[in-house]
């Protein structure tokens, strides 16, 4: 099943997006996280993945990796694993900006409402989920030059240089940062991003979601 979807995907078996950066868009109609999920478990069994949740828990993507017969916990240990936790720190995220720029129609209603139930109603008992530490990211400079998104550039640069592994940074909603920041902000932490894949050939795959408008006009 596997080597089908690669084969659609033209991804190849040997050092798969190596100094890549995948964006993944889809539609309200046409979910994508399948694919973020895919090659996050791809990546563990290969290298590394390192692994920016702004959207989901990692209570949710334990409990799918161990459906797939992935132990996350076991993935964390062996060094194969980092989990940075964009929903509980929420000094992570400052106040929304005035204007809203997207990849193209702002963000949907449903990620405006599902961050907002998620700070308000903490998801049941899924944020206290922690079968090994997390690392969190802290907004707050010390020094007072930096900026979240560079100090986000910044652990990622740290991961690559302490494993001989090939790397994956994978970020599960882009449109949360673009809400959050400005646009020329998102843009150069992901060329940054980008840059520092192809020289460590690594890869960054990033899933956004496209909105309907196009579909809704005609």
């Amino acid at each position: 099943m596997f080597t089908d979807l690669h084969h659609a995907l033209n991804v190849p078996d040997v050092h798969p997006h190596e100094g890549q950066f995948v964006l993944i868009l889809d539609t309200l109609k046409g979910n994508g996280s399948f694919l973020l999920q895919h090659f996050l478990n791809m990546y563990l069994k290969t290298g590394k993945s390192c692994l920016l949740a702004l959207d989901q828990s990692l209570y949710h993507y334990f409990n799918v990796s161990r459906k797939m017969g992935i132990n996350l916990t076991t993935e964390h240990t062996n060094n194969t694993f980092t989990f940075i936790d964009g929903l509980l720190s929420t000094s992570f995220l400052p106040l929304p900006s005035t204007t809203l720029p997207s990849i193209s129609s702002s963000i949907t209603t449903d990620d405006e409402n599902k961050k907002q139930e998620k700070s308000e109603e903490g998801e049941g008992d899924e944020p206290r989920f922690a079968p090994f530490p997390i690392d969190k990211f802290i907004v707050e400079d010390q020094n007072g030059h930096s900026t979240p998104l560079q100090e986000l550039y910044y652990k990622f640069k740290k991961i690559t240089e302490t494993t001989e592994k090939q790397v994956c940074f994978l970020i599960d909603n882009l449109n949360i940062l673009f809400y959050y920041y400005s646009h020329s902000a998102v843009l150069d932490f992901l060329q940054y991003c980008q840059v520092l894949a192809s020289k460590k050939k690594a890869c960054l795959i990033v899933l956004a979601h496209e909105d309907e408008t196009k579909e809704e006009e005609e």
